[in-house]
């Protein structure tokens, strides 16, 4: 009998193979061993989303053997990794200087989220265990997977509910879908609310912004009006929501309005009390002696 290992290869690709675990093997193991390497080889190393990509990933779902699964999600693991260090190599040799946290966030997903939902497809129809797909997934999901959000919710997994909210707290680019997420697996109102406050000071505070605004709690207020030191236009949108949350005109100012009113209300009770003070000596000086 054969089954199916991953282990170092010693070419330069250093790919996962198939070993030969006992010497009485049977014929058909034999014949699957070179076609599954070639296929795991395509996988790991053929960066095209095409139909050689799809086609090998296809006959290894086809395969009907767990001892299949291990090698499919190492060649899949080494393959991102591989586009990941690729794309901070390019980053670095370019000295980008305007980079920005949400063109980062972008350039991951794609990289992580390219062939996932196949892999999940052909793992699924190996007959891999839920408890295993599940941790794969969520492990895509705390890298930067925006897809496998969606397999999480597929099969119900409260479990993955406080990395959701973990990852709400960011503010990123998929706040809306972790929203989505959450709402779907049923989690806490309030653990969702709290995570969007924190979510105000990732840099898609807008999308945050956005959500509290359907929430309608006036919780939200203060944190919202930090915002409003902002630059358009978080500012009009932080302005837009503070009115739909019923917030007063003072809650509406920000904090460099609220200075100036202040400055000017403190330089008119001056000007006033200067005034008061030059009327008030020609007056007392009209006024008759007082006679006791």
């Amino acid at each position: 009998m054969r089954a199916f290992v991953t282990a170092p290869s010693d070419s330069h690709h250093g790919i996962a193979y198939v070993q030969e675990v006992n010497t009485t093997s049977h014929q058909g193991d034999a014949a699957l061993e070179e076609p599954l390497q070639t296929h795991l080889n395509v996988i790991q190393w053929h960066d095209a989303y095409d139909a050689v990509l799809l086609s090998a990933i296809t006959f290894i779902g086809n395969l009907g053997d767990k001892r299949a699964i291990h090698p499919l999600i190492e060649a899949w693991r080494k393959r991102t990794e591989r586009q990941l260090e690729a794309i901070q190599r390019v980053v670095e040799k370019l000295h980008i200087k305007d980079r920005s946290d949400r063109n980062d966030a972008l350039f991951v997903e794609q990289a992580i989220d390219q062939i996932i939902d196949d892999i999940n497809t052909a793992l699924e129809s190996l007959g891999i265990e839920r408890a295993r797909l599940l941790h794969i997934n969520r492990e895509a999901v705390k890298k930067g997977s925006s897809k496998a959000i969606a397999l999480l919710v597929k099969y119900e997994d409260t479990d993955a509910i406080p990395l959701l909210l973990a990852l709400l707290k960011k503010g990123d680019n998929k706040v809306r879908k972790y929203n989505d997420a959450l709402g779907k697996l049923v989690a806490k109102k309030d653990d969702i609310f709290k995570a969007n406050i924190k979510a105000l000071e990732g840099w898609n505070a807008k999308a945050a912004l956005e959500i509290l605004g359907t929430f309608g709690d006036r919780r939200a207020i203060g944190s919202i009006r930090r915002l409003l030191d902002m630059s358009a236009p978080v500012r009009t949108e932080a302005q837009a929501v503070l009115k739909q949350l019923g917030a007063s005109w003072y809650d509406q100012r920000s904090d460099a309005e609220r200075l100036g009113l202040w400055l000017g209300a403190l330089i008119m009770c001056r000007v006033l009390w200067r005034g008061c003070r030059m009327l008030w000596h020609p007056l007392r000086r009209s006024m008759p002696p007082h006679r006791g």
